[in-house]
């Protein structure tokens, strides 16, 4: 059973659900039974997003220092494909 149509809102269920399990099996009580207060809440996922960014920062850094490749992230099938060159060059 599909909860929805769209490929990526599936993913992101399967994620969730994935990350729930492994959070069960690791910690063994649920996150509504956590004794903790609003602000111990927030602080941990001001962390969570302070971590966030620096795995975006490092990944936009390698990407600008072409540390890696991004041909080898690209399926070999988009990157045969030609694309008419109107449709990247903006009118100026």
């Amino acid at each position: 059973m599909s909860l929805s149509d769209d490929p990526n809102t599936q993913e992101l269920i399967s994620r969730i659900l994935v990350r729930d399990q492994q959070g069960m099996e690791r910690f063994g009580i649920k996150m509504r039974d956590l004794k903790k207060t609003p602000l111990q809440f927030i602080e941990e996922a001001i962390e969570e997003n302070i971590d966030l960014l620096r795995y975006l920062i490092e990944a936009a850094n390698r990407i600008k220092n072409h540390q890696i490749e991004l041909e080898d992230y690209i399926p070999k099938e988009i990157q045969t494909k030609t694309i008419p060159l109107e449709t990247i060059i903006e009118d100026e």
